[in-house]
């Protein structure tokens, strides 16, 4: 009979060590896939903040008016600034490059890719500017500009 009883004991013992094994295996793989998510939404939010300031930077130009020919890069230029001006003052649609810092990048390189998309209207300038990413071409922001533009005299 003591025998049988200590063998109780042993696997009474053996099944809440299993239990315990268990429990904590399913709480760390919840804390993994926790912290996995805080990182893609840091990541998310990283991105985001980038794209705000870039895209943001661009329409203040547009809306300036601080474009000019001589200032603005070619649409196959890895410049910063996206905005290419023709030399009878029309815009065409551009795009920047960046990698994974947020930097300015060649076009094979590029993590982002901000893009400038115009729409002259008579006296009105509308700009489409988006960032979005290279791989999967997810957009991360949209901003879209409209601006009135003077008349020039003809002479």
């Amino acid at each position: 009979m003591k025998y049988q009883r200590h063998n109780n004991t042993s696997s009474l013992f053996l099944l809440e060590l299993i239990l315990a094994v268990l429990f904590f295996s399913v709480a760390s793989a919840l804390c993994i896939q926790i912290f996995t998510k805080a990182h893609l939404m840091s990541q998310d939010a990283r991105d985001l903040n980038f794209a705000v300031n870039e895209v943001s930077s661009m329409a203040e130009q547009i809306s300036a008016d601080t474009l000019h020919p001589d200032t603005a890069a070619s649409s196959d230029d890895t410049a910063s600034d996206p905005s290419t001006q023709t030399p009878d003052d029309s815009l065409q649609d551009a795009a920047a490059y960046y990698d994974s810092s947020y930097a300015s990048c060649e076009k094979a390189d590029a993590v982002y890719v901000l893009t400038v998309h115009y729409e002259p209207e008579d006296t009105l300038l509308k700009a489409h500017i988006s960032m979005d990413t290279v791989a999967d071409n997810r957009n991360i922001y949209t901003l879209d500009v409209t601006k009135h533009r003077q008349r020039r005299a003809e002479s």
